[in-house]
């Protein structure tokens, strides 16, 4: 049996349309952001081409993730690890 999403801290990897670009109109990360936020999620962000972005009137600020418990790599770019997850 998985986790709950309520309370848990999540970290959310990608946040711009398209890969090596500042623009995050239309982006479904944004997308799955609000909807793990609306769960009762404590969402962070990671991208290296977004330092913040504006979600609902909230602005949330790019975190580093050398310190995250799991990963879940769905795109093959963070660095194999023992707490990396790649599909």
């Amino acid at each position: 049996m998985g986790k709950a999403i309520r309370d848990q801290r999540l970290l959310l990897m990608g946040a711009a349309y398209k890969a090596d670009v500042h623009d995050t109109r239309e982006s479904p990360s944004l997308v799955i952001m609000r909807d793990l936020l609306v769960r009762g999620a404590d969402v962070r962000l990671c991208d290296p081409w977004v330092p913040e972005v504006a979600l609902d009137g909230r602005e949330h600020r790019s975190v580093l993730w050398e310190h995250a418990e799991l990963i879940v790599d769905t795109r093959n770019v963070v660095p194999v690890a023992e707490n990396v997850w790649q599909l």
